[in-house]
């Protein structure tokens, strides 16, 4: 094989070498910006509503108590009985979560006496 043949046959392999470890690199330098995030949320639960307060993050924020259906209120009025998971999504897509049970839901806190008090919803 002549000489100048070899060396173009290499150069084209160094090329190559050099975009496939550039594509892979790439790849697995994906940045994942909610990695350092602070973004928290937390609850207050009772009489069948939830309110959520999101920190952290980048604003604005969504709230979902399914996981999949997201609003901008952060307020859930008239949830059955149940336990939820509550999740904030913030607008860089990094999401945060706090459990909610049914218990929470179905009491209320009667501030003249800091006592819990369980609700009976009888009908609707």
């Amino acid at each position: 094989m002549n000489l100048k043949i070899k060396n173009l046959i290499k150069s084209i392999a160094l090329v190559l070498t050099i975009s496939l470890t550039t594509s892979c690199s790439n790849d697995d330098n994906t940045n994942n910006s909610c990695e350092n995030s602070t973004l928290t949320v937390t609850a207050i639960a009772e009489e069948y509503t939830v309110r959520a307060t999101a920190t952290g993050g980048v604003a604005p924020y969504e709230y979902s108590i399914d996981g999949t259906t997201f609003q901008t209120s952060n307020i859930f009025s008239d949830i059955e009985p149940g336990d939820y998971t509550l999740t904030v999504r913030d607008a860089s897509t990094c999401t945060s979560t706090t459990s909610i049970t049914e218990a929470d839901l179905s009491s209320l806190l009667d501030e003249r006496d800091g006592q819990r008090y369980k609700i009976v919803k009888i009908g609707d």
